[in-house]
């Protein structure tokens, strides 16, 4: 199991009305971060049947789940499948559903009677988006509770706590490389609106970020990530000596992107002309972006010779047609072109 799931301290539980479990409501399970904040709110909002309060429980250890169906998902080759999930009642008085693996797990790790459900006792996790079970008396618990308590309760890292070259446990329970604290680069990418030439991209400096190495899926140390907060990345410190991948780890930074700045396109904002509007084969269906003073329109062709100026929630049919020597006194349209 992933050692670095998250227990957080406080569960919240929505219900829609179901026939098919022990109380008549199937359950979805969200929590509070650390700050506070209710995390998937938007799914979990949207989900609930809000006329029935919704509940929140203390992540303690429990005991009694009892597993009430598996839950299909459905057809076998549609590629928007369902998963199969199994329905676990909580004795407090819910009914939610976890993934197979979870299950599989649970049973290699806790016995099982359908009268009394599983024998140990069980805390909730978060792993990735989704709701997870994990057995108290479980190895994978020890490690996943070690990572929580370092995370919770674990040294805020600052910079002058940093040693270049020295390895770092981060927040992915991966070791890191610290490089050091520099410019970062990034680029943005557009598709110029005149000249159809493909996608372009221009380069920006941004605020500093402190850069790490760590391993990529191949297991080599070639993997740039950076990071605006220590305290919220580095979890401990592994090594404080210099790493023996160090050398080669300066070789990979010093050919990314976000630390040396690469030579790009340049990005320019130009006055639309009659020939660049020609040039554009506007449609109905086929418009461009375009800026007129503060406000962006989208430029569309709507009859022979007739042109609209068209913005979000607009009607197209109610909207004035104009020429082109009218769309460029009245308007003075210009876009952003790279070149």
């Amino acid at each position: 199991m992933n050692t670095t799931i998250k227990t957080p301290k406080t569960l919240r539980v929505g219900f829609q009305k179901r026939s098919d479990t022990f109380t008549g409501k199937l359950a979805f399970v969200t929590y509070l971060d650390e700050k506070g904040k209710l995390r998937k709110e938007k799914s979990w909002d949207g989900w609930r049947d809000k006329t029935i309060p919704s509940q929140d429980f203390e992540n303690v250890p429990t005991s009694g789940l009892l597993l009430n169906k598996i839950a299909s998902g459905g057809t076998r080759y549609g590629w928007n499948r369902r998963k199969d999930t199994a329905r676990i009642f909580d004795p407090r008085g819910f009914e939610f559903e976890i993934d197979m693996s979870n299950l599989l797990f649970l049973l290699d790790n806790s016995a099982y009677d359908p009268t009394t459900g599983f024998k140990e006792e069980m805390v909730y996790g978060i792993d990735g988006q989704d709701i997870v079970l994990i057995p108290v008396t479980s190895e994978d618990y020890k490690a996943i509770a070690e990572f929580n308590d370092k995370v919770t309760n674990g040294k805020k890292y600052k910079a002058t706590d940093m040693i270049v070259g020295a390895s770092y446990r981060n927040k992915d329970n991966a070791t890191a490389i610290y490089m050091g604290k520099f410019d970062y680069y990034d680029y943005e990418y557009l598709a110029p609106t005149i000249h159809d030439k493909g996608t372009k991209k221009f380069c920006f400096k941004k605020p500093e970020r402190y850069f790490f190495i760590t391993k990529d899926y191949k297991n080599k140390w070639t993997y740039v990530q950076t990071t605006t907060s220590l305290s919220t990345y580095i979890l401990d410190v592994v090594d404080e000596s210099q790493s023996p991948h160090y050398t080669n780890a300066i070789n990979v930074l010093n050919k990314h992107e976000n630390f040396v700045a690469k030579s790009v396109n340049e990005k320019v904002t130009k006055e639309l002309t009659q020939y660049d509007i020609k040039k554009l084969n506007l449609s109905s269906y086929r418009g461009v972006e375009v800026q007129s003073g503060n406000k962006k329109y989208n430029l569309r062709m709507y009859g022979p010779n007739q042109y609209i100026m068209y913005r979000k929630g607009d009607s197209a049919y109610s909207l004035p047609k104009y020429t082109i020597d009218e769309i460029l006194e009245q308007f003075k349209p210009t876009v952003v072109e790279v070149i």
